[in-house]
């Protein structure tokens, strides 16, 4: 019904356009002013818990990073400590030993 109306009063030659008073003549229903409030109060509170979500989710991100730093790290002094027993193998510094897992048979 609205819309028969809205394109009975269109203006404008080759593309048709709505006249912005046509917009003021039509009601438009809205919901009572405690449903209205309601939906509000149901926003906030949606909105709120998105975000915290967001803020877990950033906390999270970080302590990620942060646990890969370390596991790098832990591994570069892994190796690098594999490195100078090795070294000190070969070199003959170290003449009993057992040798370790990571050296072919």
């Amino acid at each position: 019904m609205k819309y028969d109306y809205i394109n009975k009063n269109l203006r404008g030659i080759g593309i048709p356009h709505v006249d912005p008073n046509v917009f003021w003549k039509i009601d438009y229903p809205l919901a009572p002013l405690s449903e209205q409030q309601r939906i509000v109060a149901k926003l906030e509170e949606l909105l709120s818990r998105l975000d915290a979500g967001t803020e877990s989710l950033n906390t999270t991100k970080t302590m990620l990073n942060q646990y890969k730093q370390k596991i790098f790290i832990n591994l570069i002094v892994l190796l690098k400590q594999k490195i100078v027993t090795l070294m000190l193998i070969i070199s003959g510094r170290i003449i009993k030993w057992k040798k370790p897992n990571f050296l072919p048979s």
